[in-house]
């Protein structure tokens, strides 16, 4: 018997595989980078984002000679947070364009 991670009960790892909802298509290659460069530019856009945020915002009274505790203090998140994203999900958006095979 296999160690398996969770417990199928009475099912084998066949059934268990056509009972799940979402299924991977036959034929297609995993690639890393698919989930790995939209996370790695949305945690690299957020903070940047941020200072950006802080820093050009005319309430807070923050510039950006200020401690960097000052101008994150001024900084809209919300802003920051929605652009950041919509640069990833606009980059998985290119990334599964670039990849999009009509054959399949």
């Amino acid at each position: 018997e296999e160690n398996l991670v969770c417990n199928l009960g009475r099912m084998s790892l066949a059934e268990f595989d056509d009972s799940l909802p979402v299924k991977a298509k036959v034929g297609i290659p995993y690639r890393w980078w698919n989930a790995v460069i939209p996370i790695a530019t949305f945690i690299l856009a957020f903070i940047p984002m941020l200072f950006y945020s802080g820093a050009s915002e005319e309430w807070g009274g923050a510039t950006w000679d200020e401690d960097p505790k000052n101008i994150l203090a001024a900084a809209n998140s919300f802003w920051a947070l929605r652009w950041s994203l919509g640069l990833a999900i606009l980059l998985q958006i290119v990334l599964y364009a670039a990849q999009y095979d009509k054959s399949r």
